[in-house]
């Protein structure tokens, strides 16, 4: 489809925020998630331990915040228009690329997967209230501080998110959109990074 570049590009940028964004949280949940998964960090080399537990907290608070600036309902701020799933999703339907059944189809993919996150006692907007008023605090094991967070729960919405964003993606490219890149193939190489990461500190 060749649309004038003004309108490309405004769909384009709003794109790669949300692409930017996938990449901090593939990247952050293969390196955070030995850490959260393993009953101890026994298998970390002695020395490393301190290192390990700080990167534990630091990786799995980016995995919230990422995820909530994701799935956040498009807005207009002090600082500019909300980058998230949704505008994506709007764009797009703003420019006659994709239609509204389409835009209705994704976004009740994305209201179900966080209705199926509450049902596993941890609700988006517990994440939100979490990276408002609680980022100060640490998440060291599966069921945690604010409201029972669950990190694995919290981990099973990001892979939804990652495979929605993929899919909506790969529907854009078919409808005319430029190819940014391959999000499955980015999560296997990052997968390895992480595994191969740790394996340096395993004694």
């Amino acid at each position: 489809m060749n649309l004038p570049r003004t309108r490309r590009q405004k769909l384009d940028m709003v794109r790669k925020h949300v692409l930017d964004d996938i990449w901090e949280i593939i990247k952050a949940r293969n390196l955070a998630e030995p850490l959260i998964s393993a009953p101890s960090l026994n298998w970390v080399k002695s020395d490393a331990k301190p290192a390990a537990q700080f990167l534990r907290m630091q990786l799995s608070r980016h995995v919230i915040l990422v995820l909530t600036r994701l799935n956040a309902i498009p807005g207009k701020g002090k600082t500019g228009n909300t980058a998230c799933i949704m505008s994506v999703l709007d764009e797009a339907v703003a420019i006659d690329i994709l239609s509204d059944k389409d835009r209705a189809r994704f976004a009740d993919r994305l209201n179900t997967m966080k209705v199926n996150m509450a049902n596993q006692g941890t609700s988006f907007s517990d994440l939100v209230n979490f990276r408002n008023s609680e980022l100060a605090h640490s998440l060291y094991d599966l069921k945690v501080g604010v409201g029972a967070l669950s990190y694995f729960v919290i981990s099973q919405f990001s892979e939804a998110t990652v495979e929605l964003v993929s899919d909506i993606e790969s529907h854009l490219v078919s409808l005319g959109c430029d190819p940014v890149a391959d999000i499955g193939q980015f999560d296997k190489a990052w997968a390895k990074c992480g595994t191969d990461f740790w394996a340096l500190l395993t004694p």
